[in-house]
């Protein structure tokens, strides 16, 4: 990593989220870096609480950045803005320069023992690259691709306005490589156009569990029945490399 940005301390006085800037992070551009990549940590302390991340960076041939959340306490997040958003990972334009965001969750993550009480929440920052404890989550990064993930909501489409209440129930089905699966909805629509309700979160197996390390495609199937109508899809999730 060429720059790992600055330690900052942030004081937390409301609820909600809080945020302070640590400043410019940069992957050093030489081949060597472009084909292993990059290890960046981010670590907090404060309020009696304690989290940190290990980040890992990455160029793609098609012209794409990557930063990926590796060994990091449990909760926390990585987004493109300021707001909470339930992405380990965020992708831009190679060139471009983004604003991201790392949100901690410390009331999730629990007290580590830590003896200062105050609100003031201590935020460091580092370029790792340097012991073995930290090339071993290179080659872990290198090793484990990015989970496909996605928030799902399921829609029913009307054409014309129905006689009475139609109710649509869906299910998600799945094999052995999806982590995530979402959750069952009923969507009960009276009206034309389109009716939609969540369905939460959908991902596949990290690619270094046991039974999900290879090529193979991992299933996703959602159903939807209803007033006399059965529809079923079949999704196909793959990792990245």
């Amino acid at each position: 990593m060429a720059d790992s940005g600055s330690s900052a301390s942030l004081k937390v006085s409301h609820r909600g989220l809080s945020c302070t800037e640590i400043g410019y992070v940069r992957q050093k551009s030489d081949d060597g870096c472009n084909v292993r990549g990059g290890i960046w940590t981010l670590s907090y302390r404060g309020g009696g609480y304690a989290g940190e991340t290990g980040s890992y960076w990455d160029t793609f041939p098609a012209r794409t950045a990557r930063c990926t959340l590796l060994k990091t306490t449990p909760w926390t997040e990585i987004c493109s803005s300021e707001a909470v958003c339930g992405h380990r990972d965020v992708k831009w334009r190679l060139h471009d320069t983004p604003d991201l965001w790392v949100v901690f969750k410390p009331e999730r993550d629990g007290k580590d023992g830590y003896d200062d009480a105050s609100e003031l929440v201590n935020v460091e920052a580092a370029a790792i690259n340097r012991n073995d404890d930290e090339k071993s989550l290179l080659v872990e990064a290198q090793r484990s691709p990015t989970p496909a993930r996605a928030r799902f909501h399921a829609c029913v489409y009307l054409h014309s306005t129905p006689s009475r209440v139609q109710g649509f129930h869906f299910s998600s089905h799945h094999n052995t490589c999806m982590r995530k699966t979402g959750s069952q909805a009923l969507v009960l629509t009276y009206r034309a156009g389109l009716t939609c309700e969540s369905l939460g979160v959908v991902e596949e197996a990290y690619g270094n569990d046991t039974d999900c390390s290879g090529d193979d495609a991992h299933i996703w199937r959602l159903s939807c029945q209803g007033d006399g109508y059965l529809a079923t899809m079949n999704s196909e999730w793959n990792y990245e490399r």
